[in-house]
Parts: C-alpha cells; sequence; structure tokens
C-alpha cells in the first residue's frame, strides 16, 4: 500500500486521511505487515529534537499528524496538506474499533490506570460487542524486568491482531522500540490519551477547537500545573528550530 510522506523537522508524516488510514490498518492486519503506526505533534517534535532515541524509533514508524500546527507547517514547506491529513485518536478511535469488531479483530491495549482500563474495555464490549484485553501502564517497564517479561508472556498468550500503547511520550515509544520485537502482533500503534477518553475519565475538548488546533487551551485550562510548560514553552522552541530549518534550507 502506497504511502505519501513528507519530511518535518526530522519526522517522516504521513499524508492520510481517516478513510485511508482505516485502510492502511486493515492493510496491515490483513497480510500481517507488522507495521508501526504512531503519531507526531508540538510535544513529539520538541521531545524528538531531544532525544535522539526516538530517532530509531520513528524511522521505523508511520507517524500520523496530531495537531492543525504541523499541517501549518507542511504548507510552509508547499506539501499541501489538510485540515482531513490532521488525525487524532479522539476522532477516529471509535471507527476504528468498529472496523475491528466488523473483522473479529483482537486487540490488546496497554496504558493507564487499571480502573481506566477496565472501565473502556467494559464500554467498548457494550457498544461493540468487542472484547479487548489489557495490562495498566504502571509497571517496571525495564527490558528484563520481572514485570516486563511477564507482560510480554500475557500479550502473546492472548494471540492478539493488535498491539495499542497508550503510556504518553516517549514512554510508549521506547517501550515499543524495545519490546515490539518479542511481540506477536499484526499492528503497533500509540495513543497517548485515547483510551481515557474512551473510558470518559478526561474529558474531551470540542472538537471545532481540533478543527482549528485549539485544543491545547482546553486542555491547559483544565490542568495548568500539568501542561503549561508542554502548551506555552514548548512550541516556541520547535517554532525556532522550524525557522532556522528553514533558513538554512533557503541558504
Amino acid at each position: 500500500m502506497e504511502i505519501v510522506q513528507h519530511q518535518i523537522l526530522g519526522a517522516n508524516l504521513a499524508k492520510l486521511d481517516t478513510e485511508k488510514l482505516l485502510q492502511l490498518i486493515k492493510f496491515s492486519v490483513d497480510y500481517d505487515k507488522r507495521y508501526i503506526i504512531s503519531y507526531q505533534n508540538f510535544h513529539g517534535l520538541y521531545l524528538l529534537n531531544r532525544d535522539k532515541r526516538l530517532n530509531s524509533f520513528f524511522k521505523d514508524s508511520i507517524i500520523i499528524i496530531d495537531g492543525m500546527p504541523l499541517v501549518l507547517m507542511g504548507n510552509i514547506l508547499g506539501y499541501k496538506l489538510k485540515k482531513t491529513n490532521r488525525l487524532a485518536w479522539i476522532d477516529f478511535i471509535k471507527p476504528l474499533i468498529k472496523l475491528a469488531s466488523d473483522n473479529n479483530w483482537s486487540i490488546f491495549y496497554l496504558g493507564t490506570t487499571e480502573e481506566t482500563a477496565s472501565l473502556a474495555a467494559s464500554k467498548v464490549k457494550k457498544e461493540y460487542n468487542l472484547e479487548i484485553n489489557y495490562h495498566n501502564g504502571f509497571f517496571d517497564s525495564t527490558a528484563n524486568s520481572k514485570d516486563n517479561i511477564a507482560l510480554i508472556e500475557k500479550i502473546n498468550q492472548t494471540k492478539i491482531d493488535i498491539l495499542i500503547v497508550g503510556m504518553g511520550m516517549p514512554r510508549q515509544e521506547l517501550w515499543l522500540l524495545e519490546n515490539h520485537s518479542k511481540i506477536n502482533a499484526k499492528l503497533f500503534m500509540t495513543c497517548g490519551a485515547a483510551f481515557e477518553f474512551l473510558a470518559g475519565t478526561a474529558k474531551v475538548p470540542p472538537r471545532w477547537l481540533g478543527n482549528w488546533g485549539m485544543e491545547w487551551v482546553y486542555r491547559l485550562l483544565l490542568d495548568p500545573r500539568k501542561f503549561w510548560f508542554r502548551y506555552l514553552i514548548e512550541p516556541w522552541i520547535v517554532v525556532w528550530i522550524f525557522i532556522k530549518s528553514l533558513v538554512v534550507k533557503r541558504t
């Protein structure tokens, strides 16, 4: 399956919309492609330019665009991206679950608290008649730890099609980088806090804010202590790196 990719600050971003993303997911599962589908936003670009370990992860994954600022940056670079190329888990998680239910796929979710994961799985079971296996994200994720070894055995015993990891950046990416080769799955995905939104334990920003790249305002107002640096400092650092890259490119 052909995927158009555009590079922004060292990340090769896939030019997809929801329909093409779901087609890609089905292609990966149907043909056991073992793709890694990750996402990128301003926070991710900030981390990517600070932690070079992430280069190894992102260069081997298909990166979807999660944030209107990246769409704007892509258009500045001449890539002709549209709003529909911005793919947020909040928007496509339910179509993904329906697709999994329709095709009788097995999903394993890794992340969040036991209570939230259980609540999300119960809602999915009730609404889509899809069983989701899960494990909380609070474990010793060191590669050779007893927790990690037991977790991988548990995942492999369930004979899954899709592994979804939502432990926050960069922990989820670095965990997959170290462990995905040991796991018998047809597709790997990172999802951030998607299952918190699905469970209802985190408030979903109004979708019209997402279309204008303003979801960060909603999250910042809800939890300024958690998000102040991410939304008030990191973007300026990324913008400065982007401007410098433009100057270098044109000289």
